[in-house]
């Protein structure tokens, strides 16, 4: 665990995780998606298994689906966030927009988290 960032360390340390993560083929996920991910998400995602957080904050894992599938769940979120952005106050922009933030976690059955 040393190459990692501290707050991907923290993140581990606090939820007890010491397996070997499967890192993910970020060039393929980036092309199929359009965007480069923040560095600390791909850290998460090469540790992390797909899954929740205490069946609350599922992120969105490369590998829980095939590439072309993942890109397709990513636009879906945008677009569901981007549709809802204005009447609920959401004052960034959303990918594909320039600078947008892109859907990373689901919480709940309920809504998406963006960053």
């Amino acid at each position: 665990m040393t190459s990692l960032s501290p707050a991907v360390r923290a993140l581990l340390e606090a939820v007890r995780w010491s397996a070997p993560g499967t890192p993910v083929r970020w060039s393929t996920v980036e092309k199929a998606v359009g965007i480069r991910y923040p560095s600390e998400f791909r850290e998460v995602a090469d540790v992390l298994p797909p899954g929740a957080f205490q069946t609350f904050l599922t992120l969105l894992h490369p590998h829980q689906y095939k590439r072309k599938e993942y890109a397709a769940e990513i636009r879906g979120y945008a677009d569901l966030l981007d549709s809802e952005a204005e009447e609920r106050g959401f004052p960034y922009p959303v990918f594909p927009r320039p600078g947008g933030v892109l859907p990373w976690a689901t919480v709940g059955s309920d809504y998406i988290s963006a960053g």
